[in-house]
Protein backbone atom coordinates (compact mmCIF):
# COMPACT_ATOMS: atom_id res chain seq x y z
CA UNK A 1 0.00 0.00 0.00
CA UNK A 2 1.46 3.63 -0.70
CA UNK A 3 2.48 5.87 2.26
CA UNK A 4 3.31 9.15 2.58
CA UNK A 5 7.03 9.68 4.95
CA UNK A 6 6.94 12.62 7.15
CA UNK A 7 8.87 13.23 10.28
CA UNK A 8 6.94 14.27 13.95
CA UNK A 9 8.96 15.49 16.83
CA UNK A 10 12.27 14.01 14.60
CA UNK A 11 11.51 10.22 14.13
CA UNK A 12 10.24 9.48 10.90
CA UNK A 13 6.65 8.18 10.32
CA UNK A 14 4.48 7.01 7.74
CA UNK A 15 0.87 7.62 6.77
CA UNK A 16 -0.61 4.91 4.97
CA UNK A 17 -2.91 5.93 1.80
CA UNK A 18 -6.26 3.97 1.88
CA UNK A 19 -7.72 3.28 -1.33
CA UNK A 20 -10.67 4.47 -2.79
CA UNK A 21 -10.55 7.55 -0.07
CA UNK A 22 -10.30 11.54 -0.44
CA UNK A 23 -8.01 12.12 2.68
CA UNK A 24 -7.73 15.99 3.29
CA UNK A 25 -4.61 17.58 5.25
CA UNK A 26 -4.97 20.58 6.97
CA UNK A 27 -5.12 22.20 10.46
CA UNK A 28 -9.02 21.61 11.45
CA UNK A 29 -10.08 18.43 13.87
CA UNK A 30 -12.24 17.08 11.24
CA UNK A 31 -9.45 16.65 8.55
CA UNK A 32 -8.19 13.09 8.09
CA UNK A 33 -4.78 13.95 9.12
CA UNK A 34 -4.16 17.42 11.10
CA UNK A 35 -1.26 19.56 10.30
CA UNK A 36 -1.34 21.41 13.65
CA UNK A 37 -1.66 24.73 14.46
CA UNK A 38 0.91 26.16 11.59
CA UNK A 39 0.12 29.46 10.71
CA UNK A 40 1.34 28.63 6.85
CA UNK A 41 -1.92 25.51 6.62
CA UNK A 42 -5.15 26.42 5.51
CA UNK A 43 -7.96 24.65 7.30
CA UNK A 44 -7.93 22.57 4.65
CA UNK A 45 -5.04 22.22 2.85
CA UNK A 46 -4.55 19.86 0.19
CA UNK A 47 -5.94 16.02 -0.39
CA UNK A 48 -4.47 12.77 -1.35
CA UNK A 49 -6.72 9.91 -3.38
CA UNK A 50 -5.79 6.71 -4.34
CA UNK A 51 -7.58 5.89 -7.21
CA UNK A 52 -8.73 2.28 -7.67
CA UNK A 53 -5.94 1.62 -10.33
CA UNK A 54 -3.24 2.37 -8.58
CA UNK A 55 -2.44 6.24 -9.50
CA UNK A 56 -1.90 8.90 -6.42
CA UNK A 57 -3.53 12.18 -6.84
CA UNK A 58 -2.14 15.09 -4.68
CA UNK A 59 -4.91 17.76 -4.99
CA UNK A 60 -4.41 21.01 -3.56
CA UNK A 61 -7.46 22.57 -2.29
CA UNK A 62 -7.12 26.50 -2.82
CA UNK A 63 -4.90 26.76 0.01
CA UNK A 64 -3.87 30.38 0.46
CA UNK A 65 -0.10 29.61 1.23
CA UNK A 66 0.09 27.07 -1.46
CA UNK A 67 1.29 23.54 -2.02
CA UNK A 68 4.49 22.65 -3.45
CA UNK A 69 5.42 19.42 -5.24
CA UNK A 70 9.08 19.15 -5.55
CA UNK A 71 9.70 22.35 -4.79
CA UNK A 72 7.01 23.32 -7.64
CA UNK A 73 3.79 25.00 -6.65
CA UNK A 74 0.76 23.64 -7.58
CA UNK A 75 -2.74 25.73 -7.34
CA UNK A 76 -6.27 24.52 -7.86
CA UNK A 77 -4.77 21.80 -9.49
CA UNK A 78 -4.95 18.00 -9.19
CA UNK A 79 -1.22 16.25 -10.29
CA UNK A 80 -0.26 12.45 -10.08
CA UNK A 81 2.12 11.13 -7.51
CA UNK A 82 5.42 9.66 -8.62
CA UNK A 83 7.27 7.47 -6.14
CA UNK A 84 10.21 9.77 -4.27
CA UNK A 85 7.94 12.84 -4.83
CA UNK A 86 8.41 15.54 -2.22
CA UNK A 87 5.14 17.43 -0.77
CA UNK A 88 5.39 20.49 1.05
CA UNK A 89 2.84 22.61 2.66
CA UNK A 90 3.92 25.31 5.34
CA UNK A 91 6.72 23.77 7.65
CA UNK A 92 5.25 20.20 6.79
CA UNK A 93 7.26 17.90 4.11
CA UNK A 94 6.18 14.22 2.97
CA UNK A 95 7.67 11.92 0.93
CA UNK A 96 5.60 9.43 -1.32
CA UNK A 97 6.91 5.85 -1.49
CA UNK A 98 5.17 3.09 -3.04
CA UNK A 99 5.81 0.62 0.11
CA UNK A 100 7.29 0.73 3.37
CA UNK A 101 10.24 -0.86 2.94
CA UNK A 102 11.31 -3.66 5.46
CA UNK A 103 13.62 -2.64 8.11
CA UNK A 104 16.54 -4.53 7.53
CA UNK A 105 16.82 -7.28 9.87
CA UNK A 106 20.41 -7.52 12.30
CA UNK A 107 22.23 -10.81 11.39
CA UNK A 108 25.68 -11.01 12.68
CA UNK A 109 28.83 -11.53 11.08
CA UNK A 110 29.30 -15.14 10.82
CA UNK A 111 32.16 -16.67 12.77
CA UNK A 112 34.62 -18.36 10.28
CA UNK A 113 36.85 -20.36 11.26
CA UNK A 114 40.34 -20.61 10.09
CA UNK A 115 40.58 -23.08 7.37
CA UNK A 116 42.06 -26.68 8.05
CA UNK A 117 45.04 -25.77 5.63
CA UNK A 118 46.19 -22.60 7.67
CA UNK A 119 46.83 -24.43 10.57
CA UNK A 120 49.97 -27.30 11.17
CA UNK A 121 49.31 -30.71 10.14
CA UNK A 122 50.78 -32.22 13.63
CA UNK A 123 48.76 -29.68 15.82
CA UNK A 124 46.75 -30.94 18.67
CA UNK A 125 43.11 -30.48 19.19
CA UNK A 126 43.60 -27.58 22.16
CA UNK A 127 46.40 -25.73 19.50
CA UNK A 128 43.47 -26.05 16.88
CA UNK A 129 40.66 -24.85 19.35
CA UNK A 130 43.09 -21.77 20.27
CA UNK A 131 43.50 -20.87 16.37
CA UNK A 132 39.70 -21.24 15.71
CA UNK A 133 38.90 -18.87 18.88
CA UNK A 134 41.63 -16.66 18.82
CA UNK A 135 44.16 -18.02 21.02
CA UNK A 136 42.18 -17.04 24.19
CA UNK A 137 43.59 -19.14 27.29
CA UNK A 138 41.33 -19.33 30.12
Amino acid sequence: MPYLQYKHNGIKKHYEIPPGRLIIFGREEHVDFQLGLDPKISREHFAIQLELDGKLLLIDLGAMNGTFLNGKKIENDAVELHEGDVIRAGTHSFIYFKHIPQEPVYRPDPVIPPSSDTLPPDADFASKMRAIVGGRKK
